[in-house]
This record gives structure tokens, C-alpha cells and sequence, in this order.
């Protein structure tokens, strides 16, 4: 990630991940979450991207999986395909994700 950053003249944007591991998923799902070293991995990539000169933004991905991203309304998720009701916008549930993530960031940056 780092590096394609680097080749691109690009910035990395990585989400807070403050409460992930809240929701009522059951034992086995915790489980597996709580191996996976969030917090090392993002430290890490910032490290990276610090000692590279590439500039690392913090968004804060609260309902970026749950708000359309075309018209902004609460979607309903079913595996890995986001459904809209309001405007009938059906994608990939990482990519209307990404784009929401998107969408902050432009908020972020602009004046």
C-alpha cells in the first residue's frame, strides 16, 4: 500500500477504527476479530508512510457501509451487496463504502 502511494504521488487514507469490535456478532466471530491486529497494521503503514514522506488522513468511517452514497439514504446490506430502497442504487457494498469514504475526505479537504 505504501509503496503504490509512493509510485503514485498519492496520500493514504486510513479509517478510525474505534469501536469495531462492539457489535453482537457472537463468540466465534470475536474470536477471529480479536486476532487481527488492527491497530499494529495501521501503525505500521503510518510508520512506512511517514518515513517515505507520504501524507497518511484519518477519516472517521461511521455508517460509510450503511448511507448510500448516490442519494445518502440508510441502505440495507445483504453479504457483499448494498441495496438502496430510496433511489434503487444496488453495487458492491465495499465500493459505496470507499465512496462515502470518498466523499468525506472531499469535505475534509475542501474549503
Amino acid at each position: 500500500m505504501v509503496n503504490e502511494a509512493l509510485e503514485n504521488s498519492s496520500a493514504i487514507v486510513l479509517g478510525k477504527l474505534k469501536g469495531v469490535r462492539r457489535k453482537d456478532k457472537g463468540r466465534r466471530f470475536y474470536r477471529k476479530l480479536n486476532r487481527f491486529p488492527y491497530h499494529k497494521l495501521s501503525r505500521f503503514i503510518e510508520y512506512k508512510a511517514k518515513w517515505l514522506g507520504i501524507k497518511v488522513i484519518k477519516i472517521n468511517e461511521r455508517n460509510t457501509s450503511k448511507l448510500c452514497h448516490k442519494c445518502g439514504g440508510m441502505g440495507l446490506q445483504v453479504r457483499s451487496l448494498f441495496k438502496c430502497p430510496n433511489c434503487g442504487y444496488r453495487y458492491h457494498a465495499d465500493y459505496n463504502g470507499a465512496m462515502n469514504i470518498l466523499k468525506l475526505l472531499d469535505e475534509r479537504v475542501e474549503p
